[in-house]
Parts: structure tokens; C-alpha cells; sequence
């Protein structure tokens, strides 16, 4: 059997990888992966990867083109008020010494990519950045454990860039913000054509303590719990009337904080000076998919809300879906 040479992206989740293998000149899913992980960790290490690459291998996917998602342990983001750049001020400079505070790093020990927000128009005396960061050291070991295993590393690529090519690619609207419902928390980021201008982590949206914590007081596990709120929207609904009605209100309140975050983060945006008028909401991640999420949080928002990743298999394959495009973007450029 002939052994494609597809662009795969992975997702280093903390209880799963996804992986999704694309054809690289029009962006064709050819296969996709989950791997779960043997411990609930946001890192990685070399047996994990062995694994992964294993069974990759086994569904016949073979790379020269790997583009991995930054893992949130050695990266992270931030928006930053900085001088104009007319004002001769080392921008880069400063953006590096920001973060490496922020990650608790020696200066130069990080790699740093930063945009300008754009601001509509109005002057100011300051300049917003949006920034991501990865520790170099760590990512450098990382790619050289894919590379071990014959899948070397192209480029790892911070969540917000990938999420935003991949909810871009599925709908029409330029103004949006994606919400990001993983296990062990959520990520908000407000785009406005094509530029992300802000990127939050939010605890408080990670499903698994979400669940746990919604669990406990009705003596039930949290896994049973999910199976509940997996079942609430079924016909005939294989659960009863008081397992319905508590599903309900774990959707109903998780539907709420998705609201509360958007509009804190829409608003942090326009206080800073940015341009933020959404003309959607775009969920991805493993909450993404609870069934019935998506209509209540348009009702309370009045905006319309997707669920991108569908064509990958859902919200939960979509970080790794936009990762894998990157190379069907760079072609078409």
C-alpha cells in the first residue's frame, strides 16, 4: 500500500492527543486519531509520543509536514500596552522581557511572536500587542522526540492561530470569538479579520472540574453525569425525568459563564482600544459537542454559534484540524 504524505496536526490535549492527517494541497482529511493519555497531564513526554506515532503509523499516515499545537505547559499569550513603535522603543525587546516575567523565565530563553491590535482610527499614545510565547529548551526537546520517531516537526503553532484558521475556513463572518471548552480549562479569543486581539485561559471553563464539582452533590460520578447530559437531547430520551432535568441545568449554567466570558472579553478588548464587534461564536473543544450548548448560549447572546471541527469529527478535533491546514493555507498563499 502506497504511504501517504499527508500535513498532520496534533493537539497535545491534557487527557487526549488528536491527531488529523489532511491532504496538503487541498486540505482533504485523510485520517484522524485520538489517543488518550495513560495520565491527565498539560505536558508531554517521549513514551506519549511513541505511542502516538505508533498508531499513527498503524492507520498508514506517514509525515514530512508536522505542525504541533504549543502545549499549554511551556507556552502562553498575553495582550500588552506598549509604546507606539513611532516612538523608536525596542518593541520586540519588550515584548520578550513581558512574557519571560509572565512564564517565570530567563530573558532569551523564550521565542515570542507579537501583532499589533488594530485600534479603528483613534489615536493613543500607547500601542496593543497581542503576544504568544513557547520556552524554547522545552519545544526543542519536544521536536526532537517526533523526530525520533520519523515525524519531524515543521512548526509548533500557538491554539489561537489555529483555531482561528479553522473557524475562519468554516463560515462566512470576519468578526467572531471562539470559546475553547477543554478538559481541564477554557480559552476565549476575540478575532476581527483574521488577527486574534485577545486571547484569555479561563479555568472556570475546563469540563472536567465543571463536571466534578456539578457531580458531587448528586451523589453521582462525573462520568455518569456526562453520559446524562450526552443523553438530554436523544429521542426517545433513554434517561429520567430528574436525570433530564439535572443535565439541563449542568448545559444551562455552563451555557451562562460561556456568555459572562465572551462579554468580559469583548469588553476588555474595546477598553484597551480595539475594535470588537463579533457576528458570531464559534465553540471548539471537548465541551463543544454537549448537546443542546450551542442554542442556549445564542438565546442568551442573540448571536449565531457554531461548532467548528464537524468535518473532523466534531469541536474536540478542531484544534487539531486548523494545525493540519496550515499547509494548505501556505499553498494557496
Amino acid at each position: 500500500m502506497t504511504r501517504s504524505q499527508p500535513s498532520i496536526g496534533i493537539d497535545i490535549g491534557s487527557r487526549a492527543s488528536k491527531c488529523v492527517a489532511v491532504d496538503p494541497h487541498d486540505g482533504t482529511i485523510i485520517a484522524r486519531v485520538i489517543v488518550p493519555r495513560i495520565a491527565t497531564s498539560d505536558s508531554i513526554d517521549r513514551d506519549a509520543i511513541v505511542r502516538m506515532t505508533s498508531i499513527l503509523r498503524r492507520r498508514n499516515v506517514w509525515t514530512g509536514r508536522v505542525v504541533l499545537g504549543a502545549p499549554p505547559a511551556i507556552a502562553t499569550s498575553s495582550m500588552l500596552e506598549l509604546p507606539p513603535r513611532s516612538s523608536g522603543a525596542p518593541i520586540d525587546r519588550l515584548v520578550e522581557v513581558e512574557l519571560a516575567r509572565l512564564m517565570r523565565c530567563e530573558i532569551g530563553s523564550i521565542e515570542a511572536v507579537s501583532w499589533e491590535i488594530p485600534v479603528g482610527g483613534k489615536a493613543t499614545h500607547s500601542c496593543a500587542m497581542m503576544a504568544v510565547a513557547c520556552q524554547k529548551e522545552k519545544a526543542v526537546a519536544i521536536a526532537d522526540w517526533f523526530d525520533a520517531c520519523g515525524f519531524p516537526i515543521e512548526a509548533i503553532e500557538p491554539a489561537c492561530i489555529a483555531i482561528t484558521r479553522i473557524a475562519t475556513r468554516e463560515q462566512t463572518a470576519s468578526a467572531f470569538v471562539t470559546v475553547d471548552l477543554g478538559a481541564t480549562s477554557g480559552r476565549v479569543c476575540v478575532v476581527s479579520g483574521g488577527i486574534v486581539m485577545l486571547e484569555r485561559e479561563l479555568g472556570e471553563l475546563g469540563m472536567a472540574d465543571r463536571l466534578g464539582c456539578a457531580a458531587a452533590p448528586l451523589g453521582v460520578t462525573p462520568e455518569a453525569l456526562w453520559a446524562r447530559v450526552r443523553a438530554c437531547e436523544s429521542v426517545p430520551r433513554p434517561i429520567t425525568r430528574i436525570a433530564g432535568e439535572q443535565a439541563r441545568q449542568f448545559i444551562s449554567r455552563l451555557a451562562s459563564d460561556v456568555v459572562e466570558a465572551v462579554k468580559e472579553s469583548i469588553g476588555y478588548v474595546r477598553m484597551k482600544g480595539g475594535t470588537a464587534k463579533p457576528q458570531s461564536i464559534v465553540l471548539v473543544g471537548w465541551g463543544s459537542d454537549t448537546a443542546g450548548l450551542a442554542p442556549e448560549i445564542q438565546a442568551e447572546i442573540e448571536l449565531p454559534v457554531t461548532v467548528a471541527g464537524t468535518a473532523a469529527g466534531g469541536g474536540a478535533m478542531a484544534l487539531a484540524y486548523g494545525l493540519s491546514l496550515r499547509a494548505s493555507e501556505e499553498a494557496t498563499q
